[in-house]
């Protein structure tokens, strides 16, 4: 639905993992007075900074770690107050939760609308324009956002979560996402059976209420007036782009930090292969599970192939994706849509 008393413009640049998403979002908003939001299910959280690929230099992690901890001493910990300045652009909703916190969708929405109405706020009171680039992989996050989707009612029932989270580790996954579509059909369009978090959330509510939870989640009025660019790439390019970004990231220190997460922060195993990718791989060495950092390694990077093809197919389903190749094409699509 298209927004009708709203029309702050926000952009969208999206895309799978290694493909490029936050280069060319930083590029363009230095063209066009912009900063970052970040939909990332994963950057979210504090103290992830390697694995997520918030940063890709040290230079860039001291200068986050120095800001990180600047805004915590501060106590500037409100999604709006939360930035970080990297590579001159500021990016909100990284590093901002705690990584034993629970967040989720309906937490991701709230905070987003949040900055955009103080951003709005600041604009009617200055007089100065700020585009707004919604930037990243987590197609749920970019939806929940662009749709306004109106999130079923209630609490959820943590412990009804966590046995059902428990019978997917103990059984496997396949009987609880069956059991979810048996119950609920449409779950099948929008929740990622590969996402064990996701079908035990789903499933809960189910459960719990007797209701569908695809039924009851709706889209509502769009806040915003909406662009969406995707970066695409010939698929074994995005391959090697995600090859060299794991050995890059293994070399910067990410198994280091994933036991920094464990022993510092008091992350246990669970909780980190709840993160999947890079902290489940890492995890998983960590208890003695691969028998070298090489094959570590390449596990991970299968595994992050196999996320890039998810991404892919449930960006492709969205019509209103505009595909670009690279800077100059999206130029175009952001200057024609800013007027």
């Amino acid at each position: 639905m298209k927004p009708q008393n709203s029309q702050q413009k926000l952009i969208v640049i999206l895309g799978p993992t290694s493909s490029g998403k936050t280069g060319l979002a930083q590029e363009l908003c230095r063209q066009f007075n912009g900063f970052i939001i970040s939909a990332d299910s994963r950057q979210v959280y504090r103290y992830m900074d390697i694995g997520t690929g918030k940063i890709d230099s040290m230079c860039e992690l001291n200068e986050l770690q120095r800001q990180r901890q600047k805004l915590l001493n501060d106590n500037q910990v409100a999604p709006s107050n939360y930035a970080i300045k990297l590579n001159n652009i500021d990016h909100y909703m990284i590093d901002l939760v705690p990584p034993n916190d629970d967040y989720n969708v309906v937490l991701y929405q709230r905070d987003v609308y949040k900055i955009m109405s103080n951003v709005k706020l600041q604009i009617n009171v200055k007089c100065q324009m700020s585009n707004a680039f919604l930037v990243g992989g987590t197609g749920l996050y970019i939806d929940a956002v662009v749709d306004n989707w109106q999130f079923p009612k209630g609490e959820p029932n943590k412990l009804k979560i966590k046995n059902l989270e428990l019978k997917i580790k103990t059984e496997c996954l396949e009987s609880v996402w069956h059991e979810l579509i048996k119950f609920d059909p449409g779950c099948a369009e929008f929740v990622q059976k590969e996402n064990p978090r996701r079908v035990a959330r789903a499933l809960e509510y189910v459960l719990r209420t007797g209701r569908q939870f695809s039924q009851d989640r709706k889209k509502g009025m769009r806040q915003f007036d909406i662009l969406k660019i995707g970066i695409s790439l010939p698929r074994e390019e995005l391959y090697k782009k995600i090859d060299a970004r794991v050995d890059a990231r293994l070399k910067m220190g990410m198994i280091e930090e994933v036991k920094e997460l464990k022993s510092k922060y008091g992350v246990t195993y669970a909780r980190l292969r709840q993160f999947g990718l890079e902290c489940r791989v890492i995890a998983d060495y960590l208890q003695g599970k691969f028998d070298s950092v090489d094959s570590m390694s390449q596990r991970l990077k299968w595994n992050i192939h196999a996320y890039a093809r998810r991404q892919l197919t449930w960006f492709r389903r969205d019509k209103e994706i505009k595909w670009v190749s690279g800077l100059k094409e999206a130029e175009g699509l952001v200057r024609g849509f800013l007027g």
